[in-house]
């Protein structure tokens, strides 16, 4: 079929008797839009090289102070249901309004947090994530509806390295070799909430509002992501 709708240059053929215009193949009655998070933050404090003991690793950036939550990407992706499976959808398609507001700055202790310079999301590096609750899951017509709930609103925490000394200088060959010796477990920082029940979005002029979340990619090191489903509504009556 040449296009998405039916039109006076385009008809759509029924029979050799029939044809009709006005009609729209791709209407989705579901979309997905997905928020990622991260952690904005600067490291600050000495520098330095060389090996330790168990548990006691050298850094490259001492400390942290102050850590500030963000969207990874910036925007949203969003993915319309198919009918058979979830296809992406262009930002010039969707208009999203009200988005979910993110926690204010995290502010740790001098010393407290490991920010030694590994990949984001590292051992080392503090990092927000979303965490997965049960709950109930929507009534609607999906193969994976069970994934979801219908709850609007996403919990999550902040985590990070704890220091237990002051970083040291080390007995080793090197130029000023410094560690520090910190907790080998993770340790909660501040727990934070977003709600996503003020969420509209408008495509193909017509509204979705929110009625179910997931999170998943969830682990041990993974900031996760939350999902938010979204249910086209009814079309206003025409005057």
């Amino acid at each position: 079929m040449p296009g998405p709708y039916g039109s006076s240059a385009n008809p759509v053929r029924l029979d050799p008797f029939q044809q009709i215009i006005g009609v729209h193949w791709r209407s989705s009655i579901f979309l997905l839009v997905t928020f990622g998070l991260k952690l904005d933050w600067t490291p600050q404090g000495e520098r330095g090289i060389g090996p330790g003991a168990s548990f006691v690793e050298p850094f490259s950036q001492a400390f942290v102070t102050e850590a500030t939550p963000a969207f990874r990407p910036s925007q949203p992706t969003v993915q319309a249901w198919t009918g058979s499976s979830w296809g992406n959808v262009a930002s010039t398609e969707v208009a999203l309004s009200d988005t979910p507001d993110l926690p204010g700055t995290f502010s740790f202790d001098a010393w407290e947090v490991n920010g030694t310079n590994v990949p984001e999301n590292g051992q080392y590096a503090p990092f927000p994530r979303f965490i997965a609750e049960a709950g109930t899951p929507p009534d609607i017509n999906l193969p994976d509806a069970d994934t979801y709930t219908t709850s609007l609103t996403a919990n999550g925490e902040v985590v990070a390295q704890i220091f237990i000394s002051e970083p040291l200088v080390g007995p080793f060959a090197g130029e000023q070799p410094l560690w520090a010796t910190f907790d080998p477990v993770l340790g909660q920082k501040d727990t934070f909430s977003m709600s996503v029940a003020d969420l509209t979005a408008i495509y193909r002029a017509r509204t979705y509002l929110p009625i179910a979340t997931r999170i998943s990619d969830h682990s041990e090191f993974a900031t996760g992501t939350l999902a938010v489903l979204m249910q086209k509504q009814a079309a206003p009556p025409t005057p």
